[in-house]
């Protein structure tokens, strides 16, 4: 992971500057991507970089509501501690808790609380 971290600082520092938020066709940012498959020290390199935690999909979903639908309790810690806000609500008026909590995630419940 090593290599991979360090093409993406690369990547970052010589490309993205203004696309950190790039969004694909459904909305997803890089951040949301990282976020949702639980790659931390990416996460915190976007972040870094001044990648945008509040960012939306189609759907309504950011980094935070991603990753606690997911099951990364180390990313949702990430995103706490910069400030993501935690009562934000998707299309269909879920929240990150009640996400975490449909998926049995008592420990990222527990963090949101």
């Amino acid at each position: 992971m090593g290599k991979e971290l360090g093409k993406c600082e690369v990547l970052l520092k010589t490309v993205c500057g203004e696309y950190i938020n790039q969004k694909t066709v459904t909305g997803t940012t890089a951040l949301m991507r990282a976020s949702q498959e639980g790659h931390a020290k990416i996460v915190k390199m976007l972040i870094s970089y001044n990648a945008d935690i509040e960012c939306k999909n189609q759907d309504g979903m950011n980094a935070l509501i991603l990753a606690s639908r997911r099951g990364h309790l180390d990313v949702v810690q990430i995103l706490l501690r910069i400030g993501c806000r935690v009562n934000e609500s998707t299309s269909k008026q879920s929240t990150a808790l009640m996400l975490a909590c449909k998926h049995g995630h008592s420990d990222i419940a527990l963090a949101l609380m």
